[in-house]
């Protein structure tokens, strides 16, 4: 279908907010946070009804946590700050599966942050030990008598005394109770268990699931543990893993033992929506004969889409992964989930790509619903560059509408550069960034907790303070009146959300000389007479030190025999601003002899990021204004834009084998 564009905007000139208002003495506060009048869950500035619990349709029972857990969740008693700081190695410790994945544990700079590159895995071990080393489910059972001590061993870190805490809320876990109950049993090569994919009560009155529903002992042989059958097999010896699936419900009560004591079903396909009193309300509860089906389009898809794919209207009978999540995840009182630091980094890593996972089985089982003829013809074989016949035709296709796929930036990229063709280049280029210290993320933070161990916490202040600024360039007009905007929301490789801002003013407001960028953009550090942005510009606004001043600086890039910045730090001093011989902005920095202590070194205002005095005096943040002077920067920063994440794309084959080409794996 062709972009429809809107007719190109001729409107009066009008002032520029941006330069013509005093500087704001206080940072911008967002509107105090609200509770849901139907899950009581707290609710901060542009969050819709339906964010929490679908507008009053999602409703899910827990159980209460172990009291002694809450303490060492919450309380600032010496053991519990220790466990605190350990929680994600004690958890691993008395998981029953383990996390599969290349794990990146490098936190050399910025905030902890927990980084896993590539596909998650959960497996269960066999039962016996394959060499004297125990792990998982066999520190439960496998030489009991001296259970704490192989516990020990596990990491160095860990301490006796929380262990023993630890062991005594695990008695309260079906898992573990029944795990330990083989401590009575001889367990020989030929012993075989049988664990139960799903184990949800009726959510109306949700009680604990028992050792005898999560798992039995098995006899007899059995012929496999596909995934097909209702259960998971474990032997006393295989030559094979006994892998967890993602739409398991016990995939997250066996990794993460800690944030699930009473050993609570997690999302699996089984969950049902019911309707109560002519109102649809979503309580969980467990379909055994739904419980392995594959995701419907009702459950990923929007009404709209299932429209116009299916023609189908109000068929949404399941809960989805996303709507699960979102509802467990909310700050709500006594919510101790969001209490378990860095065991919540992992966690919500976690679960971010069973969301995805879901995602990718209703594109993988539903081709024809997708309308995946329409991706495979010849013409659309060409231009991904395929040179072999043998793979023109037939192929899995991963369409558009999956959001961050290769065709969806493509879209979203053409796009833009037609909204380019029909208004012109660009005229600025803005990038904001979270600041873990606004007022807002640490009035929400309870005695001894650290926002960087709330990333659901970060995301959410972030999103409200990201649409304020996009207000204020809209509708209160801080950089002229706008034409078209574009922005992209991206997450820093440690740890912090930032976003991109491509705007392109209307004819009457735009950018027209050097001499104009000084009403927009600054690149000197702030005087005295003007203490609160000085403090702010020396905060967040100052970049490095690199160089030769700190040759370890993550912006430093080999090119050559030759290091040096990519961003071209230290910049030159210049009396004015003008444009160099590419078209590219050389701002106003003069050289006054005037420097400040950054980071163990002294800079001057070449250090200077650029900024607009305006903005960064209202945000409190690192806040990048760059002016687009040049057509030649269009096409990279549309794409920069919209160049999606970091990933290479590989299939390995046999010698002479030439199979479907598979796009989502």
């Amino acid at each position: 279908m062709p972009l429809t564009l809107p007719p190109p905007l001729h409107e009066p000139e009008i002032p520029l907010a941006a330069t013509n208002q005093p500087l704001p003495t206080e940072p911008l506060l967002l509107p105090p946070a609200h509770y849901c009048p139907k899950c009581n869950a707290k609710k901060f500035a542009y969050e819709s009804p339906a964010f929490c619990c679908g507008n009053g349709e999602v409703e899910i029972a827990t159980n209460d946590y172990p009291p002694e857990l809450v303490r060492l969740f919450t309380s600032q008693d010496e053991d519990a700050l220790h466990f605190r700081k350990y929680a994600r190695l004690y958890n691993n410790m008395f998981a029953f599966s383990s996390l599969g994945g290349a794990v990146d544990a490098k936190t050399e700079k910025g905030i902890y942050v927990f980084k896993l590159h590539g596909q998650i895995y959960h497996y269960i071990p066999d039962l016996l030990p394959s060499n004297e080393t125990l792990k998982y489910l066999q520190l439960y059972f496998y030489d009991g008598q001296h259970e704490i001590s192989n516990r020990l061993g596990c990491f160095p870190e860990l301490r006796e005394d929380v262990i023993n805490i630890l062991m005594d809320v695990t008695k309260t876990n079906p898992y573990a109770r029944f795990f330990r109950c083989l401590k009575e049993m001889n367990i020989d090569e030929n012993t075989q268990i049988i664990l139960n994919k799903n184990t949800v009560p009726d959510q109306r009155v949700y009680n604990s699931p028992t050792s005898d529903e999560v798992a039995v002992i098995w006899p007899e042989a059995t012929s496999s543990s596909e995934s097909s059958n209702p259960h998971i097999l474990v032997s006393g010896k295989s030559n094979k893993s006994h892998m967890i699936m993602h739409y398991y419900g016990c995939y997250d009560p066996l990794q993460y033992p800690l944030l699930f004591p009473r050993g609570d079903c997690g999302w699996n396909q089984g969950l049902k929506k019911m309707s109560t009193g002519g109102r649809r309300q979503i309580r969980v509860q467990q379909d055994p004969v739904q419980s392995c089906a594959v995701h419907t389009a009702e459950d990923l898809l929007s009404k709209e889409a299932i429209r116009a794919t299916t023609g189908r209207t109000n068929t949404d009978k399941h809960i989805s992964a996303r709507q699960y999540y979102a509802y467990k995840l909310q700050r709500r009182p006594n919510n101790l989930l969001l209490r378990a630091g860095r065991c919540l980094q992992q966690y919500i890593v976690d679960m971010y790509v069973k969301v995805e996972n879901t995602r990718l089985d209703f594109f993988r089982n539903n081709q024809d619903t997708i309308r995946a003829d329409l991706y495979q013809g010849i013409l659309d074989t060409v231009e991904r560059g395929e040179n072999s016949a043998a793979n023109v035709g037939h192929r899995v296709v991963l369409p558009p509408t999956f959001i961050g796929g290769p065709r969806d930036l493509k879209k979203r990229y053409l796009n833009a550069m037609a909204l380019v063709q029909r208004y012109g280049k660009p005229d600025l280029f803005v990038t904001m960034t979270c600041n873990l210290n606004w007022q807002e993320i640490k009035q929400e933070l309870a005695v001894g907790e650290e926002a960087q161990n709330m990333p659901d916490l970060v995301s959410r202040i972030f999103r409200a303070k990201l649409l304020a600024l996009k207000k204020l360039i809209m509708q209160k007009h801080v950089f002229g009146e706008v034409a078209v905007m574009i922005y992209v929301v991206e997450f820093q490789k440690r740890g912090l959300p930032h976003a991109h801002f491509l705007i392109i003013l209307t004819p009457a407001s735009k950018i027209k000389t050097p001499a104009d960028y000084d009403k927009f953009v600054s690149a000197e550090i702030p005087s005295v007479e003007s203490p609160r942005l000085r403090k702010i510009v020396l905060k967040h606004m100052m970049h490095g030190p690199c160089g030769k001043l700190n040759p370890n600086c993550p912006c430093m890039k080999r090119t050559g025999n030759k290091e040096h910045c990519k961003s071209g730090y230290p910049k030159q001093f210049c009396d004015e601003t003008t444009t160099n011989a590419d078209g590219f902005p050389v701002y106003k920095r003069s050289s006054t002899g005037e420097t400040v202590p950054i980071r163990r070194a002294n800079l001057d205002n070449r250090w200077v990021i650029p900024y607009n005095p305006y903005l960064s005096s209202l945000f409190d943040c690192h806040l990048n204004v760059e002016v687009c002077s040049s057509i030649q920067a269009v096409k990279y920063l549309y794409k920069y834009v919209y160049k999606g994440h970091d990933r290479i794309s590989f299939n390995v084959v046999r010698d002479g084998e030439r199979g479907a080409v598979d796009e989502i794996e």
